[in-house]
């Protein structure tokens, strides 16, 4: 039955999106996303489910254990490939990338792959509102969501897959969340013990409000509780920024501007 699968008579071409490169083998394996084959929802498909694709190395490499470079694909790069096993289309292959246009940062245009069908609302920014005022554990005011949406549209333009650009930092998500400090790995074990993918904008909002209302905020820093208290989207976006955040100086009224624009068309 499976005598032709590796032999290229039901070959399978695929396109996909690179969600992992963390290969616990350290064969340079890339996990993906596959195009018409696995949904969007990471509810339906969660990345765990996600196969291991090995990754076609050019001829320079020479291919042999202890010899040669790993892949240096990184997460959502587009890739293309086939299936080793045709039909039963469980062994990917990749063969190359496919450059794309990123989204910057800074910018609240997103592509499909960057969105989250499992929450309500057309955009990133109206569904992490609808989350962050929902009863979900604890509601947040209008003013206050808006306060806290503003600070993450500076961090990340809400892109759940933004990486940091300062070389070497390397903080993820939608808050940045630094693996210096441990809050990279805080976001991954979080979403893995309870079921969720940790670079869905999804995942991240669950572990950012847990984090707010149980952990973090009292934990490190009590006057995170003064959030709560914020009547003001101006008193939430500071609050947030320097309670929360704790950047540099200097992006205050970025955050403040973006959070009012936010509350503008939303609240």
């Amino acid at each position: 039955m499976y005598k032709n699968h590796f032999y290229g008579d039901e070959t399978r071409w695929f396109i996909g999106r690179v969600v992992d490169n963390n290969d616990p083998l350290y064969l340079g394996r890339v996990k993906v996303r596959i195009y018409g084959i696995h949904t969007g929802s990471t509810q339906d498909i969660p990345e765990y489910a996600l196969p291991w694709a090995q990754v076609v190395l050019p001829v320079t490499e020479e291919g042999t254990t202890g010899y040669g470079n790993n892949p240096a694909i990184l997460p959502t790069a587009q890739v293309f490939g086939i299936f080793l096993d045709g039909k039963e289309s469980q062994l990917p292959l990749v063969i190359g990338s496919i450059p794309k246009i990123e989204t910057d940062a800074t910018d609240n245009a997103y592509t499909p792959e960057t969105t989250d069908d499992t929450l309500p609302g057309n955009s990133n920014e109206e569904k992490t509102f609808r989350y962050l005022i929902s009863q979900d554990q604890h509601a947040y005011t209008p003013e206050q969501a808006c306060g806290i949406i503003g600070n993450l549209l500076h961090e990340s333009g809400l892109n759940p897959l933004a990486v940091s650009q300062v070389p070497g930092e390397d903080s993820f998500g939608i808050a940045q969340w630094n693996p210096a400090v441990n809050r990279k790995q805080e976001l991954i074990e979080y979403c893995v013990q309870n079921g969720f993918d940790y670079t869905s904008l999804f995942g991240q909002l669950k572990f950012l409000k847990y984090d707010l209302d149980t952990t973090y905020g009292y934990r490190v820093n009590k006057k995170l509780g003064d959030l709560k208290d914020a009547p003001t989207v101006e008193d939430a976006s500071k609050i947030f920024e320097f309670q929360y955040e704790r950047p540099q100086k200097g992006s205050t009224q970025d955050r403040i501007d973006k959070a009012r624009k936010v509350f503008e068309r939303l609240a």
